[in-house]
C-alpha cells in the first residue's frame, strides 16, 4: 500500500518590503527598488499609496494555500490578509511571489508584522515600524 506522500514546510529565503520591483523582459531576473522597514507618517491615521512585499521560498513540494497578512505587533488579529496558491514544482525551486499593496491604512504608531503562511503553517515574520516624523520611536 502506498504511502500518501508528506507535504514538506517551505523554508524562507525572503521577505523583503519595497516600492517597486522591476522585471527584465528578456531574463526575467527582478530589481527590487526601495527597500524599507520603516514608514514614516505625518499624522493617523494615515494611508501609504503603495508597497511591495517580496517573498522567496524553497524546499517544498506541491500547490500550497499562502497568506500575507499584516498585524500590530502588540495584537493578534490581522490588519488585513491577502490569499495567493503557490506550487513548488520540487525542493530545489525558487518560488518569488510579490504582493503589490495599495492604500494599506495605518492608525496608530508602532510595530507591525508581516506574515508569510503556507498552509497555514507561518514560513516566515518581518517587522516594519511605523513611525510619526515628529517622535520617533526608533
Amino acid at each position: 500500500m502506498e504511502q500518501p506522500l508528506i507535504k514538506e514546510k517551505p523554508l524562507a529565503l525572503a521577505l523583503i518590503i519595497c516600492d517597486q520591483i522591476i522585471v527584465e523582459e528578456k531574463t526575467g531576473k527582478k530589481t527590487l527598488i526601495g527597500i524599507f522597514n520603516q514608514i514614516k507618517v505625518r499624522q493617523l491615521p494615515a494611508v501609504h499609496r503603495r508597497m511591495v512585499v517580496f517573498v522567496s521560498v524553497t524546499g517544498g513540494r506541491g500547490d500550497y494555500d499562502a497568506k500575507l497578512r499584516l498585524s500590530r505587533d502588540d495584537q493578534s488579529n490581522p490588519e488585513f490578509e491577502l490569499d495567493a496558491k503557490i506550487t513548488i514544482p520540487q525542493p530545489i525551486s525558487v518560488v518569488e511571489i510579490s504582493f503589490i499593496l495599495e492604500n494599506l491604512h495605518f492608525t496608530a504608531t508602532g510595530l507591525y508584522r508581516f506574515e508569510f503562511l503556507c498552509d497555514d503553517e507561518l514560513i516566515f515574520s518581518r517587522m516594519v515600524a511605523v513611525e510619526s516624523i515628529q517622535n520617533p520611536i526608533l
